[in-house]
This record gives structure tokens, sequence and C-alpha cells, in this order.
């Protein structure tokens, strides 16, 4: 008879925990939406801060380093290309036209 008890005891045991976790997963899927939230919040507020030029500029091997340096805090996108391959003549057209709705 003892076995029987302690199997059924084990049972039991092992429903607790299973329940406690469940209420640990809802804990951490409440606290993760609300620090995603906050985030998002201070993301958006750091962007709205930031300066857009919103400028394309072709630089050559020369220009490179000053016209870097000039931007500041500014952010920089570099794009190395060759206008031979049309990959690179696509994702210049993109930034051109991000470079023209975020200016």
């Amino acid at each position: 008879a003892e076995p029987l008890f302690r199997s059924r005891d084990k049972a039991l045991h092992g429903k607790k925990e299973k329940d406690d976790e469940e209420e640990n997963d809802d804990g951490d899927d409440l606290f993760l939406a609300q620090y995603k939230a906050k985030r998002l919040k201070e993301l958006k507020e750091c962007a709205q801060a930031q300066k857009v030029d919103g400028n394309l500029v072709h630089l050559t091997p020369t220009t490179f380093e000053s016209s870097i340096d000039a931007k500041d805090a500014s952010f920089v996108i570099v794009h190395l290309y060759d206008d031979a391959i049309e990959a690179c003549r696509t994702m210049n057209t993109c930034l051109t036209c991000l470079a023209a709705t975020y200016g």
C-alpha cells in the first residue's frame, strides 16, 4: 500500500509544481510586456530627439574620413557599392528614397 501513496503524492506534488510554473509564466509575460512598452517609449523619445539630416552623399576614398568626422553626433550609413552590380543600384535607390523621406 505504501508505494501507491508515494505515487499519488508524487503526482499531486508534480501538479502543484506545474501550477506554480504557470503562475510564474504569467508573471513573466506581464513583466516582459511592461518592459517592452517602456523600452519602445524610450526608443521613440530618443528617435524624436535625434537630428536627421536626410542627405545621401557620394564619397570618394579621399573625402570619406573628413566627411564622416564632420557629421558630429549624427548617424551615418555607409554603403560600399559597385555600379555594375544591380543589387547595389537598387540599394542606392532605396537609400535615396529614405533620405528624401526622413530628411
